[in-house]
């Protein structure tokens, strides 16, 4: 997460195998206040959550 003058950012992980899954999502959780990190597996979303902590 990262921070600004509105305070810390949230972050969400989104996980899908289906890459138009994942931009349908992010485009509908697209917000200014949210850091979104995409993972195409369960596998790859545990690695990106244990690295990155979202």
């Amino acid at each position: 997460m990262t921070g600004g003058p509105a305070g810390p950012r949230a972050g969400v992980l989104l996980v899908d195998d289906h890459p138009s899954n994942l931009l349908a999502l992010g485009a509908v959780l697209g917000d200014p206040g949210l850091d979104l990190v995409n993972a195409g597996s369960g596998e790859e979303a545990l690695n990106t959550a244990s690295d990155d902590r979202p």
